[in-house]
């Protein structure tokens, strides 16, 4: 008997706000089922074809529809081989419309690194949502850019004794996330 899989789609089946601004790959694998036999995916109520190749296939879901749809969504799909047998998957995915946030901390307890403070490494932390464990974030302070990673929506940066002493009075601190989806 056949067999159709549906691999992860969005690599966590979640699409975020970022990655339904282009066409989203949709795939899986299939046995016992013929090369050029037509695969049937159904989306959001509507149905991609695509044909099954080295016991796979793939369809790009266009941006506008992968924007279309809800929080949830089921993917199915079916496949038919030549001797009329039937071979279906299913896949639950989730449609993320939130946007990625990233906050610091206040560095030092009060925003402030006095003069015994700035005698040690300082710890910058902060917190994340809609970011998955992973991601990377960017902290640049006084022209430097430090790296950390997302970690159950925190993050910490260890900015270096010789760095903190090098600070002006006042600097601007910015941190940018880059999660796994870019």
């Amino acid at each position: 008997t056949p067999t159709l899989s549906i691999n992860p789609v969005a690599g966590d089946d979640i699409i975020n706000s970022r990655e339904d601004d282009s066409p989203v790959a949709i795939s899986g694998a299939t046995t016992g089922v013929e090369d050029g036999s037509t695969i049937s995916v159904v989306i959001n109520g509507k149905t991609y074809t695509t044909t099954a190749a080295d016991n796979a296939w793939s369809i790009a879901l266009p941006a506008a529809d992968a924007q279309a749809l809800g929080a949830t969504a089921l993917i199915s799909a079916e496949a038919v081989n030549k001797a009329g047998d039937k071979a279906t998957g299913e896949r639950p995915i989730e449609h993320s419309l939130a946007t990625p946030t990233i906050t610091i901390n206040p560095i030092a307890g009060d925003d402030i690194i006095n003069a015994s403070e700035d005698d040690a490494p300082v710890t910058i932390t902060g917190t994340t949502t809609g970011v998955e464990d992973g991601a990377t974030i960017s902290l640049v302070i006084n022209g430097k850019t430090y790296a950390a990673v997302v970690n159950n929506n925190s993050w910490a940066v260890v900015v270096p004794v010789a760095d903190v002493q090098a600070l002006d009075p006042s600097e601007t601190v910015t941190a940018k996330v880059t999660t796994p989806a870019g």
